[in-house]
């Protein structure tokens, strides 16, 4: 792919490492393949925690699961509750359960008010990145 893109850029990632350079110089091909695979098993990662953590707390919370069964349009929600509710990354797991920012932090609500303060940048981006 990384030669395809060197023939061809595209709007993607690795288009975007060919062309990035620091003072001119250009990553080279190990670390490009470096990069690649650090994003390849971060990702992988997360996405795969995040659907096992989603299912356990289905099966600690069935009526959520038949209420998102009901409603797809509750998905966005209920994902975004999932990462607050058991966050992958231990830092950020605390501050999701801190009470001064979400009331009843040990529950799990789909329809949790006051959200997460990143949703609001993540639906500004209309979901396309993180801030």
């Amino acid at each position: 792919m990384i030669e395809e893109r060197k023939k061809e850029p595209g709007d993607d990632l690795i288009s975007g490492l060919l062309k990035a350079n620091i003072d001119g110089e250009h990553l080279e091909m190990v670390e490009l393949l470096g990069f690649c695979a650090l994003l390849l098993g971060a990702g992988n990662e997360t996405t795969t925690n995040l659907l096992g953590n989603a299912m356990l707390t289905f099966v600690e919370y069935p009526e959520v699961w038949e209420q998102l069964k009901a409603n797809l349009e509750l998905l966005p929600l209920t994902i975004e509750e999932v990462l607050r509710y058991r966050s992958i990354v231990a830092w950020i797991g605390s501050a999701n359960h801190d009470e001064d920012q979400f009331p009843h932090p040990e529950e799990f609500d789909v329809e949790r008010s006051p959200r997460s303060p990143w949703r609001l940048c993540w639906i500004a981006s209309k979901g396309s990145s993180w801030c």
